[in-house]
């Protein structure tokens, strides 16, 4: 086979299962590069600066962290939004990575770690590093090993994230209870739990943020023509195909759409995997939630929340 071909395979292999080619070097940064003290990498859900981790680079422009550098991994297709929001919220200390070679020395590099998902499977965590995890999912529904699924050995992964952590973050004693049991880790990880809320909540709680003057502003936006906010955002379901997931939802909404009323107005938040495979054209009164907006910003301005067992509720 001449080497052309093989490079071909290779690449198209690695492709398959998101593996990416020319980043052997992470074991070299693991080695020969030392830990940078006040350098924060964080990672979000689908790429995207929204959510927790949205609040937690917001809480790091505090004065205090003003001689801190954080780095926020993006993949291509989340960069330009990603950029847009550090910019229009000032978060003046944050640059968004998307070459991986820069992110790979970033996670053998920085003193700081933070994530709602799980790091890949090559990292090594090194002595001195802090890890914190906000696990993005809640026990409203079967989580973990606790899922009756084929791809319950993919879990493994998580796992040790879970037990790599030094801290792990829930709103909740249940919460903590049911995830510790769900992937197995209560006599594994050496996690310090803390009991502080999610930071994506943080906006609702807020005195200032959640007085009706500010949720008038964003309803505004939301809203000019004063129509009635409804906000639909569903758990993700890993027990079916995406493009069957896809045929079921595009004609959920499309059926949704036609019974709205005239004053009524239905922002979509999808699962990343979906949500960019839907054709929203046709709709006359559904939208996907402001790509610059924060989902819990949205929220403050929202008339209803219709939602199933996603973490949302």
């Amino acid at each position: 086979m001449k080497k052309s071909e093989n490079d071909a395979i290779i690449r198209q292999l690695a492709q398959e299962y998101e593996y990416s080619i020319g980043n052997e070097q992470i074991l070299d940064y693991y080695y020969d590069l030392p830990i940078e003290d006040k350098t924060i990498l964080i990672v979000g859900l689908g790429n995207a600066l929204r959510g927790s981790m949205f609040y937690v680079v917001e809480a790091l422009q505090q004065e205090k962290f003003k001689n801190y550098k954080v780095y926020f991994f993006v993949k291509k297709d989340t960069k330009k939004i990603v950029d847009k929001i550090i910019e229009r919220n000032h978060f003046y200390n944050t640059k968004a990575v998307v070459d991986m070679r820069e992110y790979n020395r970033l996670l053998c590099t920085a003193k700081y770690l933070i994530t709602e998902i799980k790091f890949q499977a090559k990292w090594i965590k090194k002595e001195g590093q802090v890890y914190i995890n906000i696990w993005h999912g809640t026990p409203l529904k079967c989580l973990g090993l606790d899922k009756n699924t084929k791809s319950i050995h993919k879990d493994g992964r998580t796992q040790r994230n879970f037990i790599d952590a030094d801290y792990l973050l829930y709103p909740n004693d249940y919460t903590r209870e049911h995830m510790l049991d769900a992937y197995r880790i209560r006599n594994l990880t050496h996690a310090k739990a803390l009991m502080c809320g999610y930071p994506r909540s943080s906006i609702l709680l807020d005195k200032e943020k959640s007085k009706k003057s500010h949720q008038r502003l964003i309803h505004k936006r939301l809203a000019p023509d004063k129509k009635q906010v409804f906000a639909y955002m569903p758990t993700w379901r890993d027990n079916k195909k995406v493009e069957d997931l896809i045929e079921e939802m595009q004609y959920m909404l499309n059926s949704i759409d036609k019974n709205l009323k005239e004053d009524q107005v239905l922002y979509v938040n999808l699962h990343h995997k979906i949500d960019g495979n839907l054709d929203y054209s046709n709709f006359e009164n559904i939208k996907k939630f402001p790509a610059d907006m924060d989902n819990y910003e949205v929220l403050a301005g929202t008339d209803v929340l219709l939602t199933d067992y996603s973490s949302v509720f």
